[in-house]
C-alpha cells in the first residue's frame, strides 16, 4: 500500500527550464567567467557544485578556493530576484497537492541546495505541504545513488516499496529503481515509454491509485 509520495523539485514542482541557464551566466560572469560551455549552462540534472567544478575544470582551474569562492555566491543568492520571475508552476500545483495530502505524507527529494529550496518557496509559498524536505546538503551521494530518497523514507517512517518518487529525469527513475522504490515519470513529451507516466500535474492523483 502506498503511503508517501515524494517529489522532485526542478522539472515536477518547477518549471526552472528557463531560469537554469540565466541563473548559471549570471553567476559566472560575476565570478569573472564570461564565456561559459552551453552544454554546461544548459544541463537540468546536475547539481550546482559539480557544474561549478567542472567549469573551472575546463579552464584548468582546480583550486578549492576558487570552487569555494563561487559556491559563496550561489549561497548569498544577492542576483535571485533577477531570474525568479522566470520560474513557472505547473497548472492546478496547490489543488493536486492539497488532495494528495489527504491520503498520503508528501516529502520533497532535491538536488538543490538549501539556499535554492528556499527560493522557490519564496516565490510561491507551498512548504507547508510537505513533512520532509531532503536537499543536495543533507546527504552524502546523490541521485542516481539512493541515498536521499532513503533519509527522507526514513524521516517520514516509511518503507521504499511503500513509496512513489516523481520526477523527471533518468537520475531520478534510477535513484527509485536502486531505493527499490516506486516511479512515476512526469514529463511533457508525448512519448514515454514508462508504465506510470503523466504529462500534467493533474494527472498524478490517478497515476499514484494505478501503483
Amino acid at each position: 500500500m502506498i503511503e508517501a509520495i515524494l517529489f522532485d523539485m526542478d522539472g515536477v514542482l518547477v518549471d526552472s527550464s528557463r531560469s537554469r541557464p540565466v541563473f548559471k551566466k549570471l553567476l559566472f560572469e560575476k565570478a569573472g567567467y564570461s564565456e561559459i560551455d552551453d552544454d554546461l549552462l544548459e544541463d537540468a540534472s546536475t547539481p550546482i557544485q559539480q557544474i561549478i567544478t567542472e567549469v573551472l575544470a575546463r579552464k584548468n582551474i582546480t583550486s578549492r578556493d576558487a570552487i569555494d569562492k563561487i559556491f559563496k555566491m550561489v549561497e548569498d543568492g544577492d542576483f535571485r530576484d533577477d531570474i525568479k520571475h522566470l520560474y513557472k508552476f505547473p497548472d492546478g500545483l496547490i489543488e493536486v497537492l492539497e488532495q494528495l495530502k489527504k491520503h498520503y505524507k508528501l516529502g520533497v527529494v532535491t538536488s538543490r541546495e538549501a539556499m535554492g529550496v528556499d527560493e522557490i518557496f519564496k516565490i510561491k509559498d507551498f512548504r507547508n505541504y510537505f513533512e520532509v524536505i531532503v536537499k543536495y546538503n543533507d546527504s552524502s551521494n546523490h541521485k542516481p545513488h539512493p541515498e536521499p530518497l532513503l533519509i527522507a523514507c526514513e524521516k517520514l517512517f516509511v518503507q521504499p516499496e511503500n513509496t512513489v518518487y516523481i520526477g523527471d529525469m533518468e537520475s531520478d527513475l534510477m535513484a527509485a529503481y536502486n531505493a527499490n522504490m516506486h516511479f512515476v515519470h512526469y514529463s511533457s513529451e508525448e512519448f514515454n515509454p514508462l508504465k506510470h507516466k503523466v504529462q500534467y500535474f493533474s494527472q498524478l492523483p490517478d497515476a499514484i491509485k494505478s501503483i
